[in-house]
């Protein structure tokens, strides 16, 4: 399995948990899997990047009104 598959099936495994804790926060899930929380998901790409380094992290908007993934790369981006 790969890293971004990981955190995509962290994600959708512990959906609606992360939904209860994080909602309307940008959320980023590195491959360790421990959650940070930010305002924006600019704060959160900053901080993945700087991190963890491009494409090494899930970047999700953690609202009800936006149920799809986001990967943020500077390679791809998929919404």
């Amino acid at each position: 399995m790969s890293k971004i598959q990981k955190q995509i099936d962290f994600f959708a495994t512990h959906q609606q948990e992360l939904l209860d804790r994080y909602s309307g926060k940008a959320i980023v899930i590195p491959d360790s899997l421990d959650v940070t929380s930010f305002n924006s998901l600019e704060e959160g790409y900053r901080y993945g990047v700087k991190t963890f380094g491009y494409g090494n992290f899930l970047l999700k908007d953690c609202s009800l009104r936006s149920p799809q993934v986001q990967i943020i790369s500077p390679i791809i981006t998929v919404a």
